[in-house]
């Protein structure tokens, strides 16, 4: 690699780029997919290697989003997104020309914190933080089956959820890492089975803020974060 090259991916003044989640295609070409919600509230996605005019997927009025992009094996892309007009998690992915909208939360539910991923079966995996019940879960719906979501919660000891990082494996075993609002702590959950399994990964994450979670080819997951003395931090297991 000889250096950085950048290029302009959406040059509209009034657009912004809040939640920039970049995936890269699954092929050999690897061109990057953008999505970003702008200052108006409008969800955007754009493709490269040439960058074209950007979608307009939807509105949205979330205020938090870790990962809201992901792309399958065909390189179809899947962006999840809190919809303006409903106040639901909505997931919307390329059919032809159109989005067709799904919605993920259920009655009563406040989802905050979102993060997505697309296993190697391209099944769809959603973890968010329910700010109504303070309680971290998960939605999940295999290929062809749309608007069909299993869901479950995840974590309901504390106020626990908040940024929330999902990543799938090979095995597409979904893991999790969040913060315990309650605690103060990092924590990480992951699903081999039936049940979840919760490990602790730092004490003292709060007050600050952001994680990021990935997973290697042998599914061991790999965490950054900063931790209370303003230091950014690196964890695996």
């Amino acid at each position: 690699m000889s250096g950085w090259v950048d290029a302009v991916a959406d040059p509209g003044w009034d657009h912004a780029a809040f939640f920039a989640t970049v995936a890269l295609d699954r092929t050999a070409a690897q061109r990057p997919h953008l999505a970003y919600r702008g200052v108006n509230g409008a969800v955007r996605y754009v493709v490269g290697g040439t960058f074209q005019i950007p979608t307009m997927v939807g509105t949205s009025s979330m205020e938090h989003a870790s990962r809201m992009l992901a792309v399958d094996s065909a390189n179809v892309p899947h962006l999840v997104f809190l919809s303006t007009s409903s106040g639901d998690l909505v997931y919307v992915s390329l059919t032809g020309s159109n989005w067709p909208v799904e919605t993920v939360s259920q009655a009563g539910e406040a989802p905050d914190y979102i993060s997505v991923a697309i296993d190697g079966m391209n099944a769809a995996h959603i973890a968010y933080y329910d700010s109504a019940s303070h309680t971290l879960k998960y939605a999940h719906r295999t290929a062809g089956t749309p608007g069909v979501w299993t869901r479950e919660t995840i974590d309901n000891v504390g106020d626990v959820g908040r940024w929330a990082s999902l990543a799938v494996d090979g095995r597409q075993t979904p893991h999790v890492a969040y913060h315990d609002a309650t605690t103060g702590e990092l924590k990480y959950a992951r699903r081999p089975g039936r049940a979840w399994e919760k490990l602790l990964i730092d004490s003292a994450f709060t007050p600050l803020k952001f994680c990021s979670l990935a997973v290697d080819k042998d599914g061991n997951p790999h965490v950054s974060y900063f931790d209370v003395n303003r230091t950014l931090k690196y964890a695996s297991y």
